[in-house]
């Protein structure tokens, strides 16, 4: 009788050290792994992808999909999409990346009807720094020094709410971003109302023009909007 019983253990444990196994196989042969690139940090559009810019990881083959790119040489040297972002940890899709050759025409076609881009030249100390990039929503500000009863006055108003960046240069002219190109902003594109161009230029005319990055975000689907509070836009008019 415990003759039986130690044979029943063993084959009972026979079966089921052979059962993992087996569901190992099994288990191995169902999650097919693929080395794919990934996002090392944050993407913006605009920018160049560099080589330390990607990671690669395993992963199930049934999650990669055919818009996916499985290859770093296929991603480094390209550009993010103007109308796109990767985030850190992100997969690489080929509708987010653009060539070289793409990329120089792509700021006119993010205008929308009605719609002009405006360079406005950045201060780092007022604006937001080397943190602008392209599709940022800002605010334009003027500055203006004029004298009540022989008293120098300063006046610091927003004229413009809800711009969207639609380039950033260099110094150098080059695209940020770009191969070549230095990291700090030194002019913004932005993409206002037409019946807007005037009134920067004469801005910027009688006194000085800065962007800020709005505390909170505004609705996307209103850009440029006249601050119809501004004490500034009397001024203007009279000029």
């Amino acid at each position: 009788m415990k003759k039986r019983y130690v044979i029943g253990c063993i084959g009972f444990i026979l079966i089921a050290v052979v059962s993992y196994f087996l569901f190992q196989v099994a288990l191995d042969n169902a999650v097919d792994l693929v080395e794919v690139p990934f996002a090392k940090k944050t993407l913006y559009a605009h920018q160049m992808i560099q080589e330390e810019d990607i990671e690669m990881r395993e992963v199930p083959r049934v999650y990669v999909q055919s818009d996916v790119i499985q290859k770093r040489e296929d991603i480094a040297g390209k550009y993010v999409d103007l109308s796109s972002k990767i985030p850190k940890g992100s997969l690489f899709y080929k509708d987010f990346l653009v060539s070289d050759e793409e990329i120089k025409d792509l700021p006119s076609l993010l205008l929308k009807e009605g719609q002009m881009a405006y360079p406005i030249k950045v201060d780092l100390l007022k604006s937001s720094g080397a943190t602008l990039h392209v599709n940022q929503h800002v605010d334009i500000y003027m500055t203006y020094a004029s004298k009540v009863n022989k008293v120098k006055v300063t006046t610091v108003e927003c004229l413009i709410r809800n711009a969207r960046i639609i380039n950033v240069k260099d110094r150098n002219g080059l695209n940020v971003g770009e191969e070549d190109a230095k990291s700090v902003p030194s002019i913004v594109v932005l993409a206002i109302q037409l019946e807007q161009v005037d009134l920067l230029r004469k801005a910027q005319e009688i006194g000085e023009l800065d962007i800020y990055a709005p505390r909170s975000e505004y609705s996307v689907e209103e850009e440029a909007v006249l601050n119809e509070e501004s004490t500034l836009l009397q001024v203007l008019k009279d000029e």
